[in-house]
């Protein structure tokens, strides 16, 4: 308790260096949008913060996280960060690492509030070690399909559904289990925007078709020189 008091009075970064010395593996789980150029972090330390955590990264609010069949440590946390344009990461770690075995089923979920048509695609993501094997799946009624990542894939990039994004709450869920001997880092989920639109407007073709003339003028001028 001493520790998540000390949490709450200094800076995100010397937060981010005190899990980093207890052996925490940070990887983000992320939402951006297409515009933003500000990186953004911002995190939730503690069982009772997590309950209660609801931020607002680069226009998108995350929140209602609820874990199931889990019981999380005092040096638990979740991150939510926006360091790329166009990609929102979001995830869950704790120190020390989470051990095997865990409860069948276990899970944590949560809503991410968007504009619509703010995402393209989530991916799932998860870090861990040991001889063991470890997993995780991130579903939700918004996805095509659900994202599996293990220690030994990587998770192929899954769509959204057709109006999926409807400018309200989205929710998603997290599964993550493993297999004695080795132990979860953190996992998480990234969601990126769909890229912007690259056809020409009036502009780019007016400003091409003068640089095309006077390109033609150029060699002429070079021609009659020679």
């Amino acid at each position: 308790m001493l520790l998540l008091s000390l949490l709450t009075q200094i800076s995100l970064k010397s937060k981010l260096n005190l899990l980093k010395a207890a052996g925490v593996a940070v990887l983000s789980l992320s939402v951006v949008s297409a515009g933003q150029a500000q990186a953004q972090t911002e995190l939730c330390f503690g069982a009772a913060d997590i309950g209660t955590c609801s931020k607002i990264v680069g226009g998108f609010t995350v929140s209602n996280f609820v874990f199931s069949n889990f019981t999380l440590l005092p040096l638990s946390f979740i991150s939510i960060e926006s360091l790329t344009p166009g990609v929102l990461s979001v995830s869950f770690a704790q120190a020390p690492n989470i051990p095997a075995p865990v409860a069948s089923g276990a899970n944590y979920s949560f809503t991410v509030s968007a504009p619509a048509g703010s995402f393209a695609s989530a991916v799932a993501n998860i870090t861990g070690g040991g001889t063991g094997s470890f997993s995780t799946t991130l579903s939700s009624a918004s996805l095509t399909a659900d994202s599996t990542a293990t220690n030994s894939s990587i998770a192929t990039l899954v769509s959204f559904a057709s109006g999926s994004s409807p400018g309200t709450s989205m929710t998603f869920t997290q599964s993550f289990s493993l297999t004695t001997g080795s132990s979860i880092g953190s996992l998480g989920a990234t969601f990126t925007a769909p890229p912007p639109s690259a056809a020409p407007g009036p502009l780019p073709l007016l400003g091409a078709a003068a640089a095309f003339s006077y390109s033609r003028k150029l060699r002429k001028a070079i021609k009659a020189g020679a």
